[in-house]
């Protein structure tokens, strides 16, 4: 997922989330108060492997608070290790102050929502995959960021890197969602109740539910039935 934008990600890639907190100014003034400028160092795109963002380019998107204000951006990116939002204003660098609790965004042609899952209580953003009458279902990323190593004569130099991972999620209530398995049985169990019809779905279209594409599309029938 690299960027044309990857140097702005200094703080983002190698310090931990109090340094880059020090590192917020507040704004008194732009976008109803609620923005801070982001302050990062240059980076090289060789110096860490892979990107703690959602999408190799930034996007138009909008943003809506808990609290029902909406903003339209120019250029913005979800940045998965620090789970926020950050955009381009005014020549600025920036992200959401965190007193302005997003509630949803688009980025792109991508939707997430602010969602608390019953799996693990926690709250985070969740891509909405398919939006299906009877079953929504969602997907969470997350990051770790790799430490690099230097080589040391005798083992060569190990790169510091982002790995992204993902889940699978179905929403509950308008307000929660719940951790699923994608195995295929765990799918047709989930949708027992048009079993009669799902069950030939998947051998017919020769379902794998390792496909992000496959998975989509039957939870897209299956939501096509009521």
């Amino acid at each position: 997922m690299k960027s044309k934008y990857f140097y702005f990600i200094s703080a983002l890639l190698i310090f931990n989330f109090e340094a880059i907190a020090q590192s917020f100014t507040q704004l008194k003034t732009d976008i109803s108060g609620v923005q801070v400028i982001l302050h990062t160092k240059s980076l090289q795109d060789n110096d860490v492997e892979g990107s703690p963002f959602f999408s190799e380019v930034w996007e138009k998107g909008e943003v809506r608070g808990v609290d029902n204000h909406f903003f339209k951006l120019d250029s913005m990116n979800y940045n998965i290790y620090l789970n926020k939002i950050i955009f381009m204003e005014k020549g600025n660098i920036s992200a959401f102050a965190d007193f302005f609790v997003v509630k949803e965004f688009v980025l792109g042609n991508n939707r997430f929502k602010y969602m608390q899952s019953t799996s693990d209580n926690r709250f985070d953003y969740y891509q909405v995959l398919a939006n299906g009458k009877k079953i929504k279902l969602l997907k969470r990323y997350h990051s770790n960021y790799i430490e690099g190593k230097p080589s040391n004569g005798m083992l060569p130099e190990v790169k510091a890197k982002y790995i992204t991972y993902v889940d699978y999620y179905i929403e509950e209530s308008e307000s929660t969602v719940k951790r699923i398995d994608t195995k295929k049985e765990d799918i047709i169990d989930l949708m027992s109740d048009k079993s009669n019809e799902v069950v030939p779905y998947f051998k017919k279209n020769k379902i794998k539910t390792k496909s992000e594409e496959s998975l989509i599309s039957v939870f897209e029938y299956y939501n096509s039935l009521f």
